[in-house]
């Protein structure tokens, strides 16, 4: 082999690693101010907030889908609603709480469908943006076999991140975040997004079944945060996120053998899946994220369902 097959080879794999680190240092603008920020006031309410608690686990099924107020009122239990976005990625939104978990805790986790099949448990790109932009303490929670599997979406994010840089300089006073609903700010002191709850409904369509066979990951995964629970004395329950009827039609037979293999791990389920079929009047924004009506009605249906196990 030439020297010169070596140097272009070098120079191959050398220029994506450099752009890649580049990336990395670089500040975030286009996410200044969004949801992603917000991970940090939940870690603050997990430690702060007093017990008796219930401590809401998921993705933004949950913060564009409860109202925690209402929950506290009907059960006497503090709520924590942790949830921020689907694309983090169950194995996250569990990692980053489960530390917080004390004596007494319920715990209520409600994963969208899409955590039990292919790798989706383990997250996406928009992961990357808490990692290394908003709360880089973060990185703890990852385990190696994950940081190997995320490692696919370090060239997409570095590309985009270093655009986003250089068009924040080149396009002065460009407002960064337009979508009030997608702040930092959203958030009430509860955790949930309450922004939405007064605008009108934008358009969305529906989602198609979650592509891959199903993972067993997941449900070892919630099997071992269950026990971890227990071990601390926090009582543990799984619910079932609202989701748009023809999105459920498509993904029924996935979402059928997710509600199998949870009971058949016998795991404490607040309702069925079926029971969280929701029409499109009820949603906000997409087949997961519900208007105020819509998360009422699924605030009133988890209640009575957590209310049922006592």
């Amino acid at each position: 082999m030439n020297k010169s097959y070596i140097k272009s080879i070098s120079y191959a794999l050398g220029i994506p690693i450099i752009v890649i680190l580049i990336a990395l240092f670089l500040p975030n603008k286009p996410i200044e101010g969004s949801l992603h920020y917000s991970i940090i006031d939940k870690i603050k309410l997990l430690e702060n907030t007093t017990e008796p608690r219930i401590i809401l686990v998921g993705g933004s099924n949950l913060s564009f889908g409860i109202n925690s107020k209402e929950i506290q009122d009907k059960t006497g239990y503090n709520v924590v609603n942790t949830s921020i976005q689907g694309g983090y990625g169950m194995q996250f939104d569990i990692s980053f709480v489960r530390e917080h978990v004390r004596k007494n805790d319920i715990v209520i986790l409600s994963p969208e469908y899409r955590n039990f099949y292919g790798s989706s448990v383990k997250g996406d790109k928009i992961l990357f943006y808490v990692l290394f932009d908003t709360y880089p303490e973060a990185k703890k929670y990852i385990s190696p076999l994950q940081w190997f599997y995320l490692s696919q979406f370090f060239p997409k994010y570095s590309i985009e991140k270093i655009n986003g840089f250089f068009k924040h300089y080149l396009i002065p006073n460009q407002k960064i975040v337009e979508n009030v609903v997608y702040l930092r700010e959203s958030y009430n002191t509860y955790g949930d997004i309450d922004t939405h709850w007064d605008l009108k409904p934008s358009p969305f369509g529906s989602y198609k079944s979650p592509i891959g066979d199903f993972n067993s990951e997941a449900i070892e995964l919630i099997t071992n945060f269950e026990a971890e629970c227990k071990a601390k004395g926090a009582s543990f329950f799984i619910t079932f996120p609202c989701l748009q009827k023809a999105s459920y039609e498509n993904m029924e037979p996935k979402i059928d053998l997710v509600y199998k293999k949870l009971k058949e791990n016998h795991f404490k389920l607040l309702g069925y899946p079926k029971r969280y079929q929701v029409d499109d009047s009820l949603l906000f924004n997409t087949a997961y994220h519900l208007n105020k009506k819509g998360l009422d009605i699924r605030t009133s249906l988890l209640i009575e369902d957590f209310l049922n196990q006592q």
